[in-house]
C-alpha cells in the first residue's frame, strides 16, 4: 500500500490509494514443461538442420534434445549418454566441420565421480549424438565452458573455467582457464591453463522482450520455481521484476525465438524438465505513480510566504504525466490562513518532478501551528501513489519563558536572585508580560521579599531580568523554594515556560 498519513475522514478518500506501480501482468503464454534426462544447463540451436530452433539440456550424465516444431512447441526429448557426472555447463559448435552441431559439457566431477572433466558428443544431424569423448582438465573442478577459435587457426577450441578452492591442484588455489585446442576433426588436445585474476561469472541474459528498443534482463533465483524479467527503462534503469512460475526449480536459462514471431522467448531448465515460456508480446505496464511531499513554512506578520510541495514520478515516462490537485482545510482555514488552490500540473515526458506552491498568509495572531492539505487525483499517464501532502504553518509570534535560580541564602545577610525572562525570537513590536512571586516552602517576608510587576521587551529585545531579594538567616533548616510566575502576556506573544523556581540553599552549619 501507499504511505498514509492520519487525516480527517473528509480527506481519507484520496489519501491512501494503492500504487499500481507494484502490479505486473503475465507476459508469457501458458508455460509448457517437457521431461528430459537431466536439466542442469540448457542451450538453443538447430540440431537437425530443419531451420527450426531446438533445445538441448545437460544434466546428470545425459544430453537431451527436444526438436522444435517451429510454433513454440517441441517434440519429446531424445536422450544421449554423455558422462557419469553432473554436467554444469554446455556449449555448442560444429567441432568436426561436418555441418552438424555438436555439444561440449563441463562436468563438475570432484573425486567421487569416475568420468573426466569435459565431454564432447558429436551430432548425427537428427538430434542424436555419437559416443562421448572425455578430456581431462588438469587444474581444478570445471564450472563453465565456452567455444571459440582461441588459437586463430580456423578450428573451434574450448575454454573451460575451473575452480581449485582448496589448493588441491595448485599451491594457492583459485580460478583457472584451461584451453582445449580443436583439431578440426572433433577431437581436442590440452593447450594449457592460466590463472584468472577475478571470479568467473555468466553474463546477464539480455534481450528486448517488449519491443521498445531498450535492453531487458531475464534471470532466476536458484532454488525457486520461477523466471523473472526486468524490463529496461530509459537511462539504463529497470522496472520491478515480472515473475512467471514454472513447474520445477530453475537452474539454467536460454533465450531464443522458438515460434518465429520475431519476439524472444525463454527456456528454463532444472531437475528433469525444461519449461518453454513463449513471449505473447503483452507487456502491459501501469503508468508511473506520482507522489506529493509535505511542506513546512513559518508565516510572516504581513503579506504571504509560499509553502512548496514537490510532486515526484516513480520513474520517467515517455509521455507527459498530468495530475489534478486541490487544497483542503484541516486546522488552517482557506482565505484567512492560506490561499485555496486547485488546478492541474504537468510533469513533462522524461522528467520525474515538478513543484507547486500554496500562498500562506501572515498575521499577528498568537496561535499554535496549523495544517492544511494538498490532495492529488485524476492522474493521466500517472497513477496516484502518496496522494496527500501536509502543509504545516508555524506561528512566528514569540514565546516568553523564565528560568530557574538556585543560590545560597547568605548567613544573616540579604542577597538577590536574578531570574531571566526571554523571548524565543526577535520581534518587531513591544511585548509585555506580568509576573508575581508565590511562596513554596519559603515564606514571603521571612525568607524572601515578595514582588510583582511587569516587564516590557522593546522591539528587537529578547532578554529581561526580574530580581528578588532573599533574606538570609542563621537558622539550621532545609533548602526552601519560592516561585516567580508569568501571566497576562500582551496579545502578540504566548507564554512558554510560565514558572521560574527559586531554590534557597541553606548555608548554616
Amino acid at each position: 500500500m501507499s504511505p498514509c498519513h492520519q487525516i480527517p475522514a473528509s480527506a481519507a478518500k484520496v489519501a491512501c490509494l494503492e500504487a499500481l506501480e507494484g502490479r505486473r501482468l503475465m507476459s508469457f503464454s501458458p508455460v509448457v514443461s517437457y521431461s528430459t534426462g537431466g536439466s542442469q544447463e540448457v542451450v538453443s540451436a538447430d540440431f537437425n538442420n530443419d531451420g527450426q530452433l531446438d533445445l538441448a539440456t545437460a544434466g546428470y550424465g545425459n544430453v537431451s534434445v527436444l526438436l522444435g516444431n517451429g510454433d513454440g512447441t517441441f517434440q519429446p526429448a531424445q536422450v544421449s549418454a554423455a558422462a557419469n557426472a553432473p554436467m554444469v555447463s554446455m556449449a555448442v559448435g560444429d567441432f568436426d566441420a561436418d555441418g552438424n552441431l555438436d555439444i561440449a559439457t563441463a562436468n563438475d566431477t570432484y573425486s567421487y565421480y569416475p568420468d573426466e572433466d569435459v565431454t564432447v558428443v558429436l551430432g548425427n544431424g537428427d538430434g542424436t549424438f555419437g559416443p562421448a569423448a572425455h578430456y581431462p582438465v588438469q587444474i581444478g573442478y570445471p564450472k563453465s565452458i565456452a567455444v571459440g577459435d582461441v588459437t586463430g587457426d580456423g578450428k573451434l577450441d574450448l575454454v573451460v573455467t575451473a575452480d581449485d578452492p582448496y589448493g588441491e591442484f595448485t599451491f594457492s588455489g583459485g580460478y583457472f582457464n584451461t584451453i582445449l585446442m580443436g583439431q578440426g576433426d572433433g577431437t581436442f588436445s590440452n593447450y594449457g591453463s592460466y590463472r584468472l585474476t577475478g571470479l568467473p561469472g555468466d553474463p546477464p541474459l539480455s534481450a528486448d522482450f517488449n519491443g521498445d528498443g531498450l535492453s531487458d534482463h531475464a534471470g532466476f533465483y536458484l532454488g525457486y520455481s520461477s523466471v523473472s524479467v526486468l524490463l529496461g527503462r530509459a537511462g539504463g534503469s529497470v522496472h520491478a521484476p515480472i515473475t512467471t512460475p514454472i513447474e520445477h526449480e530453475a537452474r539454467a536459462l536460454v533465450e531464443a525465438d522458438f515460434n518465429g514471431d520475431g519476439r524472444p522467448d525463454l527456456a528454463a531448465a532444472g531437475g528433469l524438465s525444461v519449461s518453454v515460456l513463449v513471449n505473447d508480446g503483452d507487456w502491459s505496464f501501469p503508468p508511473p505513480a506520482v507522489s506529493i511531499s509535505d511542506a513546512t513554512v513559518t508565516e510572516g506578520n504581513t503579506g504571504t510566504v509560499n509553502a512548496t510541495f514537490t510532486l515526484t514520478l516513480a520513474f520517467p515516462s515517455a509521455v507527459d504525466a498530468v495530475v489534478h490537485y486541490d487544497t483542503l482545510n484541516s486546522t488552517a482555514t482557506a482565505g484567512s490562513d492560506y490561499a485555496a488552490a486547485s488546478g492541474t500540473l504537468v510533469i513533462p515526458a522524461g522528467q520525474t518532478s515538478r513543484t507547486l506552491t500554496v500562498a500562506v498568509s501572515g498575521d499577528r495572531a498568537v496561535e499554535p501551528s496549523e495544517r492544511f492539505y494538498v490532495t492529488l487525483s485524476a492522474g493521466t499517464n500517472a497513477s496516484i501513489g502518496d496522494g496527500l501532502g501536509i502543509g504545516t504553518i508555524l506561528d512566528n509570534e514569540p514565546r516568553i519563558s523564565i528560568n530557574n535560580v538556585s543560590k545560597s541564602e547568605g548567613q544573616g545577610k540579604t542577597t538577590t536572585f536574578s531570574f531571566t525572562v526571554s523571548l524565543s525570537a526577535v520581534y518587531d513590536q513591544a511585548v509585555t508580560v506580568n509576573y508575581a512571586t508565590t511562596s513554596g516552602t519559603a515564606t514571603a517576608g521571612t525568607d524572601y521579599t515578595s514582588k510583582a510587576g511587569s516587564v516590557t521587551f522593546a522591539a528587537g529585545e529578547t532578554i529581561k531580568t526580574i530580581t528578588v531579594v532573599i533574606k538570609g538567616d542563621k537558622a539550621r533548616e532545609a533548602n526552601e523554594t519560592f516561585f516567580v510566575d508569568l501571566f497576562g502576556a500582551s496579545g502578540n506573544a504566548l507564554i512558554g515556560a510560565a514558572r521560574g523556581t527559586g531554590t534557597i540553599l541553606n548555608d548554616d552549619r
